[in-house]
């Protein structure tokens, strides 16, 4: 069977894109989710040429962008469309326990998963840190895993494979991941695909070609399910692709050894991007091709498009760490600077919604202390910088 589908990745952005106002770039990581469901671990790079590991195409990605911004969740909704007419493909739900995913992967007839969650945080809620845990080893194939919260250690009869796509805000992941997770295992495994704002503004679509993209999306969906059936097997590099890589990877890795300035939460990213790399290899030229011989071009790409996600990715984490009262400290003295001298029961009962009095009083005194206002008969004043 023939795919009907010269490109199964550019198609599928031509099938959403015209009805929604999200970045293309949460169109493209939706279709990549997609592709990778499809796949799983039927097709990936053996050890005999990565040395002590096998590559699988398998993705965790979050979409990250500012409360109701971006339309995250909408974008994941049409990889889920397509997937949910592959009934080959078994799909968690958006909020699950860890003996209940553990369960859900002992059930299926290859021990995989794909996992959508329009709140990341609904997803984690409900086991915590051990479901952090179990995502971590269950992305690396462990087929003996062992988690506190159950009674014994499962063994899979095959090696696990979970697909992951979920939606967050950074508040979010500020307040909610701790640095352990940031700079440890699980945040390093994750493509994080930071956004601020929509592509465009489009409120009605009534001037779409509706027969057509019905025809598109019948389209998709068969090319997965022949992508889903017919690509087994192990990869090959073609040699100019394994010379360029060879010296990609040097480069990157002196680069990193030299980098001091490297942000900390980035590190483990950056250590595991050549395994990123080699995932979206497999994906880019799944999206077109059932042979399995990556290309110099296949790699190029997927380093081009990591390149993209990584100029936002510290916006995903700009505020950890972040002294929580910044902002409140910013407006107190702004308040104090526009009125020039502000007694302190006005100011106590103007701010009392930021915290408890003690707190406050200590953040009035850290402003005290770091010389940006001075106090005399309980009154504050500003102090303005010297030229």
């Amino acid at each position: 069977m023939k795919r009907r589908l010269k490109n199964w990745l550019l198609s599928f952005g031509e099938w959403s894109l015209p009805r929604s106002e999200a970045p293309m770039t949460y169109h493209f990581w939706a279709g990549l989710f997609t592709l990778s469901s499809a796949l799983r671990r039927r097709a990936y790079i053996p050890k005999n040429i990565l040395g002590g590991w096998s590559c699988y195409p398998h993705l965790y990605i979050i979409f990250v962008a500012p409360p109701g911004q971006a339309r995250k969740s909408t974008t994941a909704g049409y990889s889920e469309e397509l997937l949910h007419e592959i009934k080959t493909i078994n799909k968690a739900p958006t909020a699950v326990t860890v003996e209940r995913m553990i369960k859900m992967l002992e059930e299926s007839h290859d021990a995989s998963l794909s996992i959508f969650s329009s709140e990341f945080a609904s997803f984690i809620q409900k086991s915590g840190f051990a479901m952090y845990d179990l995502l971590t080893d269950l992305f690396d194939a462990k087929k003996h895993i062992e988690v506190q919260t159950i009674s014994r250690k499962v063994d899979f009869a095959a090696n696990p494979c979970i697909n992951l796509l979920a939606c967050t805000t950074p508040e979010w992941i500020s307040e909610n991941m701790p640095e352990h997770v940031i700079g440890g295992g699980f945040s390093s495994r994750v493509i994080f695909v930071f956004e601020e704002k929509t592509r465009r503004h489009q409120l009605y679509y009534e001037g779409l070609d509706y027969k057509y993209l019905e025809k598109l999306k019948a389209e998709l969906v068969l090319d997965l399910m022949h992508i889903s059936m017919n690509i087994k097997g192990e990869f090959k590099l073609e040699e100019d692709a394994k010379s360029f890589m060879e010296q990609w990877y040097d480069k990157m890795q002196t680069g990193l050894e030299s980098n001091s300035a490297l942000n900390h939460r980035l590190a483990g990213y950056y250590q595991r991007k050549p395994a990123h790399v080699h995932k979206l290899a497999m994906l880019l030229h799944a999206a077109h091709s059932d042979d399995l011989y990556l290309t110099l071009e296949d790699f190029k790409q997927a380093i081009t498009i990591l390149e993209q996600v990584e100029k936002k990715l510290p916006k995903t984490f700009k505020n950890i760490g972040k002294n929580p009262y910044t902002t409140e400290l910013e407006r107190i003295a702004e308040y104090i600077r526009e009125r020039k001298r502000v007694p302190r029961m006005e100011l106590l009962e103007k701010f009392t919604y930021v915290a408890a009095p003690a707190i406050l009083i200590d953040l009035l005194g850290f402003l005290i202390a770091s010389g940006k206002v001075s106090i005399k008969d309980d009154v504050y004043e500003y102090i303005y910088p010297k030229a």
